[in-house]
C-alpha cells in the first residue's frame, strides 16, 4: 500500500517538476501575470480607485492582442497545449480585461456594502465631537467610504454637504492615516470655507488647509510667476477687461472679426 502512494506522489511530483522546467513564452508570462494582478486586485480587500489599475489597460494591451489573434485565427488551442497553458484561464484573462471597469465597479459595490455594516458604529458617531445630534444618512456614508481619485458632491443648499465633507476627512485621517497636511479642501464662497474651518480646524482638531478656488488658484500662480498677482473683485474687473479689450483686442482686425462673428452667433447684438 505504502509503495502505491509513494509512486502516485511521486509521478505528481515528477509532472510538477516537469511543468516547472517549461520554457514558456514571454507572452505566457504576461497573461499569468495579468490574471494575478486582477485577481489582487478584485479582492475586496479595500476600495479600487481607477488610478490603481487603468495602467493595466496600456501595459498589457499588447499581449491581449496577441493572444486574440491566435484565438481568432483559431491556433490558441495549438498554442496551450505546446506551452501546458490551461486555454480557459486564457479566456478568463482576456474577459477579466475587457470588462475590468465593470468587474470593479462590482467589487467597489460589493465593498462598499460591507463597510457600512462593518464601520457602523464609528460612521454613527464620526462626528460626535461636533454635534451629538448628527447622524448620517447611507449616501452621506457612501461618500465617505469611497476612495475614489475623483468623488463629486451635488446637493441643494442645506443638504448637509459640508458636515459630509468634515466627516470625510476625518475618515481620511483616522481610518486612512493620511496626514491632515495632504489633505485640501477646496470651496467657491468665503462663506463655506468658514463654516468647514470653523467644523473641520477647530472642532475636529484637524490641521488641514481649507481655502477657496480662487486662493489656491492665486497661490499657484505666485509660485509659478515671480511677479505680484492678486485676486481682482468686480468693481476692478470691469477696468481690467475694458484695458485688455483696447490694447489687445481692438488693435488686431483678425482678433474683432472673431469677437463680432461670436457676438453675432450668440444673438448679443
Amino acid at each position: 500500500m505504502g509503495s502505491f502512494w509513494n509512486k502516485l506522489f511521486g509521478r505528481k511530483s515528477e509532472l510538477a517538476k516537469k511543468e516547472e522546467n517549461i520554457i514558456r513564452t514571454p507572452e505566457c508570462k504576461e497573461i499569468k501575470f495579468l490574471s494575478a494582478e486582477i485577481e489582487n486586485l478584485l479582492a475586496g480587500k479595500c476600495y479600487v480607485a481607477r488610478s490603481e489599475y487603468a495602467f493595466l489597460i496600456s501595459k498589457y494591451q499588447k499581449v491581449i492582442d496577441y493572444f486574440k489573434v491566435l484565438e481568432s485565427s483559431q491556433m490558441l488551442g495549438s498554442f496551450c497545449e505546446k506551452n501546458c497553458m490551461d486555454i480557459n484561464s486564457i479566456h478568463q484573462a482576456i474577459n477579466s480585461y475587457e470588462n475590468i471597469n465593470e468587474m470593479v465597479e462590482q467589487a467597489n459595490d460589493t465593498y462598499i456594502k460591507n463597510a457600512l455594516v462593518q464601520e457602523k458604529d464609528y460612521l454613527d458617531k464620526i462626528l460626535y465631537d461636533v454635534d451629538p445630534i448628527i447622524k448620517l444618512d447611507e449616501e452621506q456614508r457612501k461618500v465617505i467610504l469611497t476612495d475614489e481619485d475623483n468623488c463629486l458632491v451635488s446637493a441643494g443648499a442645506g443638504a448637509g454637504k459640508t458636515t459630509t465633507v468634515a466627516a470625510k476627512v476625518k475618515y481620511l485621517v483616522e481610518k486612512k492615516n493620511i496626514d491632515p497636511k495632504d489633505i485640501l479642501v477646496i470651496s467657491f464662497t468665503n462663506k463655506a470655507v468658514g463654516e468647514l474651518r470653523e467644523k473641520i480646524n477647530k472642532e475636529l482638531h484637524i490641521d488641514c488647509p481649507i481655502s477657496t478656488f480662487h486662493s489656491v488658484g492665486n497661490a499657484i500662480l505666485h509660485i509659478h510667476n515671480p511677479e505680484k498677482l492678486n485676486i481682482v473683485d468686480g468693481s476692478k474687473l470691469y477696468f481690467l477687461l475694458q484695458d485688455y479689450l483696447k490694447n489687445a483686442i481692438l488693435t488686431n482686425k483678425s482678433l474683432v472679426k472673431n469677437l463680432i462673428l461670436m457676438l453675432l452667433m450668440k444673438g448679443i447684438i
